[in-house]
């Protein structure tokens, strides 16, 4: 079979097995596809992009409560709840706000409140400041503190020394720790106030989050890690409403709708609170583009395995021209090796008596081949033995010149083609050599060294047939 008919069987081939994949994958098979194998990876994806950013939350609070707890042990913040106090610890506190504020800018405020939770004895809000001297400062009560979260509930009991809470209105983090005095006494509850845009620039920075993405606080626990600006309060509203029970958590994703668009919740626990990814769910389906490039691609993987399977048996001309010429190889071999003890006639005699044995051995495992290319085959072989008789008849005719052939020449271009054939390419007889290349196909990875060779060897065998014609001539001229 020819190239051109081998890339027309394959291209059939390939467009029945097409229309066919084409058919059921409109009937259904895309759908199976999307559910068992695209949704899964999508799956995957999602939740690996809400286990970073978790991560990335997780360190966002852990440095803001060892940050926090560092300052609040300064002893101008550990005095707080003395009646007195001194210019130096307002000066203190004024000094170490400060620098939070330059090193976080997310920073929002700070209050404390006393262990009674009845008093607020110290705040960064200017609202909440009813007089200020150099030596003094006077709050608001309590209860006139205007704050989403009345500062007396979130006062931290004597047995806890840390605690955190988000709020949803202003969509920050308060952090809560138990002060002690000088004495080591349980004195009160330090507030501390973050805006939750420093979590947002740090999941940006780590390439978490994208343009137009946010974080915001669901409830007292919950945070949405990727709001999107123009819905930021809606998903918050929408997403407060789920029930998270324990049955819910192995139930699958819930969906919620905002705008025109649905969205799939994603949700894991986290060392603060709960985290939750809003993935689209246009995203868990496979696009038009993507439906039409995978039929595509299997087109050209069936057209390109139709073709190679076609082109793994090689063409028998090709295969048997191979073993003629090394045939050819192997002879004038033992030709050379021989030339000083051999009866050219009864060698001759005998390959001619065996001639028909060799040829059946050459074609032996090439199968079926068409009139064609038999004749041929044929023809190549009939060459080949004039070829070999030429040589051996000329050295027979003409015994006395026979030194003027350069013998040394021919044997070592013999012998150099033979060493690329070793390897159990030969047999030492003329018979076996016809044998082994019979059973052998040629690798196609060395055709193109090997014809190079075959080519020489050609030359030189037109030049050895030459010589003796030319040496018959000599005499008669001289």
């Amino acid at each position: 079979m020819t190239s051109p008919q081998k890339t027309a069987l394959s291209l059939l081939i390939a467009v029945i097995a097409f229309s066919a994949f084409s058919i059921l994958a409109f009937s259904g098979l895309f759908d199976y596809i999307e559910t068992n194998f695209y949704d899964p990876r999508v799956t995957q994806a999602f939740e690996r992009r809400l286990g970073a950013g978790v991560g990335t939350a997780d360190r966002f609070h852990t440095h803001n409560r060892d940050r926090f707890a560092a300052i609040l042990s300064e002893s101008a913040f550990r005095n707080v709840f003395r009646v007195n106090q001194s210019v130096s610890d307002i000066n203190s506190r004024d000094r170490l706000v400060g620098l939070l504020r330059e090193e976080m800018s997310a920073f929002s405020g700070l209050r404390f409140v006393d262990i009674a939770r009845e008093r607020l004895w110290f705040s960064t809000y200017e609202q909440d400041i009813v007089t200020r001297t150099a030596t003094s400062r006077e709050y608001s009560p309590l209860s006139e503190v205007q704050a989403p979260i009345p500062p007396e509930e979130l006062g931290l009991e004597e047995a806890v020394e840390f605690a955190y809470r988000f709020e949803p209105e202003l969509n920050q983090f308060i952090y809560r720790f138990l002060i002690y005095d000088e004495f080591d006494i349980a004195r009160g509850t330090a507030l501390v106030y973050v805006n939750g845009h420093g979590l947002t620039t740090s999941l940006i920075r780590g390439g978490t989050l994208g343009p137009g993405q946010e974080v915001r606080v669901i409830d007292e626990r919950s945070v949405l890690l990727n709001a999107m600006d123009t819905h930021a309060r809606e998903s918050a509203s929408v997403l407060s409403d789920l029930s998270w029970g324990a049955q819910q958590r192995s139930a699958p994703n819930p969906v919620i709708e905002l705008g025109d668009e649905g969205f799939i919740v994603f949700r894991t626990d986290a060392e603060f609170g709960s985290a939750l990814w809003l993935a689209p769910e246009r995203d868990f389906e496979m696009s038009e583009p993507m439906r039409w490039t995978l039929l595509g691609a299997s087109f050209v993987t069936i057209f390109l395995l139709g073709f190679l399977l076609l082109n793994l048996r090689q063409d028998p001309t090709v295969v048997l021209t191979h073993r003629v010429k090394r045939f050819q190889i192997d002879l004038l071999r033992e030709y050379i090796e021989n030339k000083d003890q051999l009866d050219w006639d009864r060698w001759r005699g005998e390959i001619e008596r065996r001639r028909g044995e060799v040829d059946k051995e050459i074609k032996r495992g090439i199968g079926r081949l068409k009139k064609r290319d038999e004749s041929e085959i044929d023809a190549l072989l009939d060459k080949s033995w004039d070829e070999i008789f030429q040589v051996i008849g000329g050295s027979r005719r003409q015994p006395v010149l026979e030194s003027n052939v350069d013998f040394g020449r021919l044997e070592q271009m013999i012998e150099r083609i033979v060493a690329t054939f070793q390897a159990g390419q030969f047999s030492p007889t003329v018979s076996g050599a016809a044998s082994s290349d019979s059973t052998q196909p040629v690798r196609p990875g060395a055709e193109s060294e090997e014809s190079e060779e075959l080519e020489e060897l050609e030359e030189e065998l037109e030049e050895l047939a030459e010589e003796p014609e030319e040496l018959e001539e000599e005499p008669e001229e001289l």
